[in-house]
């Protein structure tokens, strides 16, 4: 049971920590999409948007330690509950809403998506009624590249975006340029009639 335990762990804190700093990538989407299930009243979408990649790297890192294990966990089946709640309401309306589950827009709820969430509800709650005599440190190397690997890919993705903006940015001067030396060239060159 230690390794299930264990493996359950690193599965579950990686997806958060991934989930968590995507969402924070893309904050004013995630705010959007936590509207866009309509489980929440209207003026606690946006405050439950804030929080929630927040709790998401918490509830990483608490699964992460032996320390915080048992909050970790109940925060995990909270969030586990709560996301397959959300899609079976959107399931039960037939509405076509984003998943918005990294802080992306591009893949809609479905079957998939409720079962993902089940998934997540069940494995937090083993971790809280069996994990807590197992609550002890994970090696070091698999706690570095928990934490590190699913920061990999928002970096990478950060870093794409400055150079992609940094491209038009050059992109955009070098119109100017061309657009002020062709100005400059006509404002010379003295008009003739065809």
């Amino acid at each position: 049971m230690k390794y299930v335990v264990s493996i359950i762990r690193v599965w579950l804190s990686s997806m958060y920590l991934y989930s968590g700093f995507m969402k924070l990538m893309n904050y004013s989407t995630t705010v959007d999409m936590v509207g866009r299930y309509k489980v929440l009243p209207p003026q606690l979408n946006r405050k439950v948007g804030f929080v929630l990649p927040w709790t998401e790297i918490f509830s990483g890192i608490a699964l992460l330690s032996g320390r915080w294990f048992r909050l970790g966990s109940t925060v995990s089946s909270l969030l586990g509950g709560s996301f397959f709640y959300a899609s079976y309401n959107v399931l039960k309306r037939n509405e076509p809403v984003p998943c918005g589950c990294s802080g992306s827009s591009s893949s809609m709820v479905d079957q998939t998506t409720l079962r993902r969430g089940l998934v997540i509800t069940f494995s937090s709650l083993l971790l809280l009624f069996t994990g807590g005599r197992e609550k002890g440190s994970l090696p070091k190397l698999i706690v570095f590249l928990s934490i590190v690997l699913p920061l990999l890919i928002p970096l990478t993705m950060f870093i794409r975006r400055r150079q992609h903006n940094y491209q038009e940015e050059l992109e955009t001067q070098r119109k100017k340029e061309k657009i002020e030396e062709l100005a400059t060239l006509l404002s010379t060159q003295p008009l003739t009639a065809y």
